[in-house]
């Protein structure tokens, strides 16, 4: 799949196909997901609206990325892994922030509350974390809610305020 807005948008992963795309609501960026099957390696990747790629805002793996979501208010973007790990970029301050001891199999659902300060992660086993975020967007080392579900968790919806 191409991705195109008045200028094309080149993955860095040379022979990778473009899966998912999210534009923010506020910033005028787009945030890419793509993969390489063979070998597997996943990526995602920050652009500016002319499709100009953000240098430090590259996340590789050697697993495939599943989910994508922006902050509703800042430049901060969370991805869920294959391998259970989240991670969040601040795209404001070029950092990126890792957690990967809790899902143990594909993180496929990540969203973040109305105000930001919490994000919501499911994974394919049925589990159910919710997060804290710090302030530049890394997320407390430990969830502050778990739950586990029958099946797999295929949408979610935060309603209301954030969590206490």
């Amino acid at each position: 799949m191409s991705v195109y807005f008045t200028h094309p948008v080149r993955s860095p992963l040379e022979g990778s196909a473009f899966i998912d795309v999210s534009w923010h609501s506020t910033y005028s960026l787009l945030a890419v997901l793509a993969e390489r099957k063979s070998p597997d390696r996943g990526m995602v990747f920050i652009c500016h609206d002319e499709g100009e790629l953000i240098a430090d805002m590259c996340v590789e793996r050697s697993h495939l990325a599943e989910t994508i979501s922006w902050h509703p208010e800042r430049k901060i973007l969370a991805i869920g892994w294959s391998s259970g790990e989240i991670t969040t970029c601040n795209a404001y301050e070029n950092e990126i922030f890792s957690v990967s001891s809790h899902h143990h199999s594909n993180v496929n659902i990540i969203r973040w509350s109305l105000t930001g300060n919490h994000i919501i992660s499911a994974d394919k086993s049925g589990l159910v974390l919710l997060w804290q975020i710090e302030s530049k967007g890394e997320l407390y080392s430990s969830p502050v809610h778990q739950t586990k579900v029958a099946g797999v968790v295929t949408h979610c919806v935060l309603l209301g305020a954030d969590p206490k």
